[in-house]
């Protein structure tokens, strides 16, 4: 299942209640009761937290992308360029990529591995749950737009981007902006530079005594 800009529509109050707030408290909560398992003075671990960063401003940049693709494509067909020509669900993907940063800021890899793979995975479950619901290009299945689809569907990969692209440029390397894309990116932004804090808190109660953790991962 692709985007297209008919069918993709922002809402704030929803965003800040379904997707901001529960990033936040997730974070927090993964903080409380996990202990990273490498000491303190371990290579790995003093360059964990720097890595996390590097991986959210990637997950920013990449949702910023898709967002711009998802502009250009006209009304009522599907995005096939930036990142759509890599992978299906760009958004989803680069969410769990932010994920795995938030993992990695709480210096454990494994943490930030097994956040990726459940955000992943709950993205895949809502993607196909989706597609069993009948929408215009289901209905439009034996015209262009399905035929369009199933052919889209069977180049690019759905949720692991392929090393190099899947299909050609359909509107050309243009990628416009507007308003709405720059206040939608915000938001992004707002999100996951937002869990720094969140995290630097967590890291500070554990380092007064406060919160001890239940579960160490290396």
């Amino acid at each position: 299942m692709s985007y297209s800009t008919s069918s993709y529509r922002f809402n704030p109050w929803r965003f800040v209640v379904f997707k901001a707030l529960p990033v936040w408290l997730l974070t927090a909560v993964l903080g409380l009761i996990t202990v990273p398992g490498l000491t303190e003075d371990h290579a790995v671990r003093e360059s964990l937290e720097a890595a996390g960063i590097m991986v959210l401003m990637a997950m920013v940049v990449g949702r910023f992308w898709t967002i711009l693709a998802m502009e250009t494509a006209e009304d009522g067909q599907l995005s096939m360029q930036g990142p759509f020509r890599y992978l299906a669900h760009p958004m989803e993907f680069f969410f769990a990529l932010g994920m795995l940063g938030i993992g990695f800021m709480y210096e454990s890899i494994l943490l930030g591995v097994v956040m990726f793979l459940v955000c992943l995975a709950a993205s895949i479950y809502w993607a196909n749950a989706g597609d069993e619901m009948p929408g215009p290009a289901q209905y439009q299945s034996n015209g262009e737009a399905g035929g369009m689809r199933q052919q889209y569907r069977q180049l690019v990969p759905a949720f692991i981007p392929s090393v190099k692209p899947a299909i050609v440029p359909y509107y050309g390397d243009r990628l416009n902006y507007s308003q709405h894309t720059l206040l939608r990116s915000a938001w992004d932004i707002i999100v996951f530079i937002g869990c720094i804090p969140v995290i630097e808190l967590v890291e500070w109660l554990r380092e007064s005594g406060m919160v001890t953790g239940l579960v160490i991962l290396p």
